[in-house]
């Protein structure tokens, strides 16, 4: 288990050197969703490593964070387009008994 967790913690560390890379070039939507990647990436770690549990919530919440401001800045413009495609061909279908008397 230790070696999935420090295989985690590695790329975990890789993405947020990505995410500070683009934020210093001003690139700030990437950044932003390189960073809560890398926040959900570093939790599982953290449990499997047996790092303090206080590290998990600090991540878990900065993680959130960032991916609630990728999400507003324009980031799920994507994911947004594909629930509208896929709610426009949900039809619902009224499953009552008939009601004859």
């Amino acid at each position: 288990m230790t070696a999935l967790g420090y295989g985690l913690l590695a790329t975990a560390t890789a993405l947020s050197l990505t995410g500070i890379t683009l934020t210093i070039s001003g690139h700030h939507r990437p950044a932003t969703a390189c960073t809560a990647l890398s926040c959900g990436l570093t939790i599982p770690s953290i449990l499997l490593l047996d790092i303090p549990h206080e590290m998990a919530l600090l991540n878990a919440a900065s993680g959130a964070w960032c991916a609630w401001d990728w999400w507003n800045r324009g980031g799920g413009d994507g994911p947004r387009r594909l629930f509208r495609r896929l709610t426009r061909r949900f039809q619902g279908i009224r499953r009552t008994a008939p009601t004859t008397a």
